[in-house]
């Protein structure tokens, strides 16, 4: 009970007790650090991945490079590897953000006062998309939005909670993007993760479609397939991976249509409904 309560419960009184228009999150952080040192000192069982180093990963804007930043809530001390190994308080020290472009293991730790904070880790998969300008031409849900379109080429795989931040999150529309590869490369498959949940009005593509360009405006088709609508009974919490292939192909933009479910299927409680498309990880090749 202690584990699920602590910290929320600082957060829920914090809500409750603050005067709406003088709520500060950061002010709140900072005094954070004191309450999780009660905590510690009357021996809670609290929820202590909050100590954990966050990573994040955004485009540096060219060449698929990524700009890694590590932080903690209380700007702990952090270290960290990129070669696999585990990190101690003899790996290099985080100072400030730092570049990568090709796939790599981050792995990190915060230690304050000798105590160490678990481990992080992260992979960045690179592919011809990882990190390259995406446009969306569609509108996410906006409570599952986050950080936009950039999540869906930051090299980061999603995970088994489609609230986490790792999906965006799409209503009753199809998924419409554009990819500017910044150079005419050659490719031969498209694919694009999705999660299902069909107990939460969650579905996946019916189809997937790819579209080339040299110039970004003119643009001609290179393959689609069907997919099928999930049955009866279908498990929930399904991570997909849909993919199309083809010939060999040169091309610059690269726009992929990704057609969701258009209504809940009969068998379903809320047959006739819109569904949710939840997304993650583009991947060309």
């Amino acid at each position: 009970m202690e584990w699920q309560m602590m910290p929320r419960i600082a957060a829920l009184s914090e809500l409750q007790w603050s005067n709406p228009a003088k709520k500060d999150l950061n002010g709140f952080l900072k005094r954070l650090r004191h309450q999780l040192d009660l905590y510690e000192l009357y021996s809670c069982y609290y929820k202590e991945d909050i100590e954990d180093v966050t990573i994040s990963a955004e485009p540096k804007g060219q060449d698929g490079t990524a700009i890694i930043k590590l932080s903690t809530f209380d700007n702990a001390p952090v270290y960290y590897t990129l070669d696999g190994s585990e990190a101690t308080a003899g790996s290099l020290q985080y100072t400030e953000p730092f570049t990568i472009n090709q796939t790599t293991t981050i792995k990190a730790r915060a230690i304050r006062n000798d105590r160490e904070s678990n481990m992080t880790e992260e992979t960045l998969t690179y592919n011809l998309a990882t990190m390259h300008p995406i446009t969306l031409n569609c509108e996410p849900d906006e409570k599952f939005t986050y950080k936009g379109a950039n999540l869906l080429v930051d090299g980061l795989q999603g995970d088994d909670n489609y609230r986490s931040g790792r999906y965006i999150g799409i209503y009753g529309q199809d998924f419409d993007a554009t990819i500017d590869l910044q150079e005419t490369k050659e490719i031969s498959s498209v694919s694009l993760g999705t999660y299902l949940v069909p107990g939460d009005y969650i579905f996946g593509l019916t189809g997937l479609e790819v579209y080339s360009s040299e110039d970004g405006k003119t643009y001609s088709k290179i393959a689609s397939k069907t997919i099928p609508v999930p049955e009866k009974d279908s498990k929930n919490n399904v991570l997909k991976r849909d993919t199309v292939n083809f010939d060999k192909t040169k091309v610059r933009y690269v726009h992929i249509i990704g057609r969701n479910t258009p209504v809940l299927p009969k068998w379903h409680s809320g047959a006739g409904k819109q569904t949710y498309l939840f997304l993650d990880e583009i991947a060309i090749n």
